[in-house]
């Protein structure tokens, strides 16, 4: 099971380095999208289990444009759930 963001150096190098950059309006880009917008050949399962292992509070946040303090807050409370 995977349960952790992992970091990509590739990514980073092509300027890939917030979540927000895999999202266009309140979507996740297609892996096609992610290639051509940033130059990068990506394995299907590899950009969709990075999709998979972000947090849906993150997810909800991006979505709402709420900050990144407000998120993190999200973060913690969902966390202390029973």
């Amino acid at each position: 099971m995977i349960d952790k963001l992992k970091f990509y150096p590739a990514w980073y190098d092509k300027g890939v380095n917030k979540i927000r950059h895999l999202k266009e309006n309140k979507t996740f880009i297609s892996i096609s999208e992610f290639q051509q917008e940033y130059a990068l050949t990506v394995n299907v399962l590899m950009y969709n289990r990075f999709l998979v292992v972000i947090p849906v509070d993150w997810k909800r946040a991006i979505s709402t444009n709420i900050s990144a303090k407000v998120a993190r807050k999200l973060l913690v409370l969902s966390s202390m759930e029973p």
